[in-house]
């Protein structure tokens, strides 16, 4: 799909290594910096005089929350799972994050048998604007004349969640730990709490239809640049060089990926990417739990610097590689 279609800068906007044809990629992680950087060194070296390599490195962030992002919030507390150990962490009652195989899974026409499965993969690089960002919520907590604790409904109305991770539609955290079972249609439909632009309400409008389930995609990430923690000082935070290593698997990139992409668009107060500059405005509730509104803008603080698609294929085809 072309960049334009997708909300995104022109190709020629991009960091140059992604401006060029990219026909693979290698995906390594370890705990040990000390391992993780002799296997790249190693498979620079293994593939140098057939290819031109280029390389990104994330470094996790955490604090007493878990996995942060540069902007200081939870990172992908909500995920599609798989497995039934950890469905068994979560409560069901309002929403059920399970899902099978074919959310993630296609055959692999290579693959020899209709059991081996590889899947899509998206990668992009999203760089953050954390001082921008930060100093847009300082001046948002203003215009709806929040003071005191209450300032933090400023962020947590434009993410969706506090930066602990508890949702904003809610508020409550189950056993103290941050819920998740909650429902848009139950717990705020007016979206007197939850904005219906929010980022996560977006992405994820939490409608347990068929087919809504099926745009989602299984995401991670990580975090590059400078992993130490930002003061109070906002003057001294990054505009550029720090952001987030976009990854997800789909087994449809039209039905998921690109759905989502295109559903959220320009609107995304977070990730949404605006070309022509233009920055839409948000329906604040205010007072906060009310059928009140305050139109504010807030947008233009993540720019995607490149990316691509790639098919990561079965273990079958990848064994015989080698043969």
């Amino acid at each position: 799909m072309e960049a334009a279609e997708l909300n995104d800068p022109p190709v020629s906007k991009w960091e140059p290594q992604f401006q060029k044809d990219l026909h693979a990629m290698a995906l390594l992680a370890h705990d040990s910096v000390e391992d993780l950087t002799r296997e790249h060194d190693w498979l620079r070296k293994r593939v140098r005089d057939i290819a031109h390599v280029s390389s990104e490195r994330g470094n996790a962030i955490e604090n007493a929350t878990g996995v942060i992002e540069h902007f200081g919030y939870l990172d992908g507390r909500s995920q599609p799972l798989f497995f039934s150990r950890d469905m068994e962490k979560e409560t069901k009652r309002f929403w059920d994050p399970s899902a099978g195989p074919s959310l993630v899974l296609v055959r692999d026409p290579p693959g020899g048998s209709d059991e081996a499965c590889g899947t899509y993969f998206v990668f992009r690089k999203l760089e953050q604007n954390v001082r921008g960002f930060r100093l847009r919520e300082e001046a948002l907590a203003k215009q709806l004349k929040l003071s005191g604790e209450d300032e933090e409904l400023a962020g947590a109305m434009v993410v969706g969640r506090f930066e602990d991770g508890t949702p904003v539609a809610t508020d409550t955290k189950a056993n103290g730990k941050r819920e998740n079972d909650f429902a848009y249609s139950i717990d705020d439909p007016n979206g007197n709490k939850c904005p219906f632009s929010a980022h996560i309400r977006l992405v994820n409008a939490r409608r347990s239809s068929v087919e809504e389930k099926a745009h989602r995609i299984a995401r991670r990430g990580i975090t590059y640049g400078d992993p130490a923690p930002w003061g109070e000082d906002l003057d001294a935070l990054p505009e550029k060089g720090v952001g987030l290593l976009f990854q997800c698997c789909q087994a449809d990139l039209a039905n998921q990926f690109e759905f989502l992409q295109k559903a959220s668009g320009v609107n995304d107060p977070v990730s949404g990417q605006s070309p022509n500059g233009r920055a839409p405005e948000m329906q604040f509730p205010r007072p906060w739990g009310s059928h009140g509104r305050k139109s504010c803008a807030f947008h233009g603080f993540v720019t995607m610097m490149g990316g691509e698609y790639f098919f990561a294929p079965s273990k079958y085809f990848l064994e015989r590689l080698k043969q």
